[in-house]
Parts: C-alpha cells; sequence; structure tokens
C-alpha cells in the first residue's frame, strides 16, 4: 500500500526501515534476461544507512556482468562511509541524474 504498482521497482521510503529492500530488489532486476544495464538512484540516505545499504549493493553487484551506476544526490559530506565503500568496489558514482543516465548511454553503445 506505501507504493505505487506502475512504478514497481521504486523501493520506496520504506528502506529507511529495511534497508534490505536495496538488495533484494536489485538482486531480482540483475537475475533479469529482459534488464541490460541498472543505473541505481538514491537521494538523501546518510550516513550510517548509507554505508549499509551501499554494503547491501555491492554484495549483489560484485562479479555480475551487467553494468551498475549508481546515482545518489546527497551532500558528499553527508554519506561518507556509502561513497566510499562505492569507491572500494569501483563503482561509478554520480551526483546528477541526467549525467548518470548519460554514462549508461555511452556504456551501452
Amino acid at each position: 500500500a506505501f507504493a505505487t504498482s506502475t512504478n514497481p521497482i521504486d523501493v520506496t521510503g520504506h528502506v529507511v526501515t529495511d534497508p534490505g529492500i536495496y538488495e533484494r530488489a536489485l538482486a531480482l532486476v540483475l537475475r533479469s534476461d529482459e534488464i541490460d544495464a541498472v543505473t541505481i538512484m538514491l537521494t538523501t540516505i546518510a550516513d550510517p544507512q548509507a554505508e549499509q545499504i551501499a554494503n547491501k549493493i555491492v554484495a549483489q553487484v560484485v562479479g555480475q556482468s551487467k553494468p551498475v551506476l549508481v546515482c545518489w544526490t546527497i551532500p558528499p559530506q553527508l554519506a561518507r562511509g556509502g561513497l566510499a565503500v562505492f569507491a572500494r568496489a569501483s563503482m561509478p558514482v554520480f551526483d546528477d541524474p541526467a549525467r548518470a543516465i548519460h554514462a549508461a548511454s555511452l556504456a551501452s553503445r
């Protein structure tokens, strides 16, 4: 009841109470043969939850052949731990959705 069925991959704000939602949703998306690349959009999730969520995302992405980009629209000082997790995993993180989608488009070519 918290989400809309017109956007079934939107994990909603419920992720604040259950950070594992990202992990479970990403696992499903990465298994799909209908999806070639993934762009994850994060907004105002700050540390320490940012680091927890980043670790869950990285755990799903490591070893995957599909490209996964992250767009995080938060001031970096609020999510240093989470951003460091992505940096250690060599995952690209963008601060602007348009730039993230443009990068995904270029990578697919």
